[in-house]
Parts: C-alpha cells; structure tokens; sequence
C-alpha cells in the first residue's frame, strides 16, 4: 500500500499597498485600479479626457476635465484586482443597455426586448467604486477633517461573498416629479456621517441608484429595494432590464412610460452642470 503526499502551499502574502491584504493571498504586482471603472469613464471620454465633479480636491459646483489615467491609484494587487473585474463588465452592460433602449426606441421600426443584469454584481460594483474612493482618500468627512473608514465588512462582501446585511445594499429612486430625463451621465455622491458613509448615490445614466450602507430609520425613502426589473414602455413596444439575484427576485417592478426625445439637459440639474 503506497501513501502519496501531498503537500499544499497557501499564499498568504498580504501586500502592504492593497486595501484587500488582510485576506491574504495577493500578488506582488500592484495595479492602478481606476476609482470609477474604466470602462464607463471611456464613454465619457471627449479629447482624451473627462468631466469630473465631487472629488474632495475640486472645488464645489466646478468641473474639472482629467484624463482617465488620472483617475486611477495604486490601491489593489493585480490579483486582487483581477477578481472584481465581472463587477466592471456588469455595469457597462447596465449602461449599454440604457443607451441601446434609448437608441431603438428612436429607430423607425423598435422592436420589443428583454435582457438580463446580474443584480448582485451591479450592487457589488457600487460598493467596489465607494471602496475604492474611500482607500485612495478621494473622500473626507468635512465635519471632523477625517478619512472615511474602510470597514473590513466591505472587503468581505466584496472577496468573501459575505452578504449585505438586512436592508442594506442597491435602491431604485422614482423622482418625486415621476419623470426622467435619460442623458448619458454618471455620477457618485456620498453621503457621510460619523466618519462613515451611510449611502451612496449613483446616477447611471440619469437613473437613480442608491447603495444603503446602514439601516435607515424609512428605508423606502431611498426607492425600492432590489428592483425585480425595470420596463420601458412607448406605444406598443415594451423593453425590459430584468435584475437577478441571488437570493431571488422579490423586489418591484418599475414600470416607465417613454414620452419622447430632448437634447436639453435634465431640468433638475443646475446651471453648473450644464457647462
């Protein structure tokens, strides 16, 4: 009888310059993760660079134009890296897919259409693009002059697939107008107490998003929770982005009714924004 040994090696390397090295396991090489996924910044791109507002060293109700390479810093090994880049395809679909809706309805003959988004990767990404703000100090409470905290709760949930605790994760805001005015946009805005971040808002395409990290007293104040789809009707025609998860769908349905096609900007916006 001949006993084989095996000998199993773990990789517990934690790199210094990676925010996920209390996991372990990480590689060498350091890459230059972009704060917002590159993906999305490149449709932004206009002259090799891009808008950009919120950044704590931008001053209040001003643009500055960057170039992406600009937007990136030295916070996760390549491995580390490598692991969230499905978070990244995701939302581009998400993006895609708005702005392939958007276009067809404008076409002479729309067709009716469903496509599907991984819900829980979309969630994951908004929080992937708040930790990475949070670890390369773009965010400040200007209360106390303080970093925000990066929890270890964030890492886990993004390396680990800890689960969002209950109530918290992605909210689908209907304005109280119950209109809204698709433009190719995105924007990321916290929302800061005790040092911590309690919700985030994300503007995808003009559609609200809000990742809640935190239990709120009115959690419904923040939209609807885990959106089973969201279907976009004009005439007869009807689109739908449907939003899996893993746990199944239980959320809301949000049904929008196209109205019809502007080239001004969203009228909430403020005269800032629009230069």
């Amino acid at each position: 009888m001949f006993i084989q040994k095996i000998k199993i090696t773990m990789n517990d390397f934690s790199n210094p310059k990676c925010y996920a090295n209390k996991l372990g396991n990480c590689s060498n090489k350091i890459s230059r993760e972009h704060y917002i996924s590159n993906n999305l910044l490149e449709k932004f791109e206009h002259n090799k660079t891009v808008k950009l507002s919120g950044l704590k060293w931008i001053r209040e109700e001003t643009f500055n134009l960057m170039s992406r390479n600009a937007l990136a810093s030295n916070i996760l090994c390549t491995k580390h890296n490598a692991e969230l880049s499905p978070l990244d395809s995701e939302v581009g679909k998400l993006f895609q897919y708005l702005l392939d809706y958007d276009n067809d309805f404008n076409s002479q003959r729309p067709a009716n259409d469903r496509r599907i988004i991984q819900g829980d990767l979309i969630e994951k990404w908004m929080l992937k693009t708040v930790v990475g703000l949070i670890a390369s100090k773009q965010i400040v409470d200007k209360s106390t002059n303080q970093s925000v905290k990066l929890k270890d709760m964030y890492v886990n949930i993004l390396f680990n697939d800890l689960k969002f605790p209950q109530s918290w994760g992605m909210y689908f805001k209907v304005p109280d107008s119950n209109t809204i005015y698709k433009f190719d946009f995105l924007s990321v805005l916290p929302l800061i107490g005790n040092s911590e971040i309690k919700l985030t808002e994300f503007l995808i395409n003009n559609f609200k998003f809000n990742l809640v990290l935190g239990n709120p007293d009115d959690p419904t104040f923040w939209g609807f929770y885990r959106i089973n789809e969201i279907i976009f009707s004009q005439n007869t025609i009807q689109k739908v982005i449907e939003f899996l998860w893993n746990e199944g769908n239980q959320g809301k349905s949000i049904n929008l009714i196209r109205t019809g096609t502007t080239k001004n900007f969203p009228f909430e916006w403020e005269d800032w924004m629009k230069k």
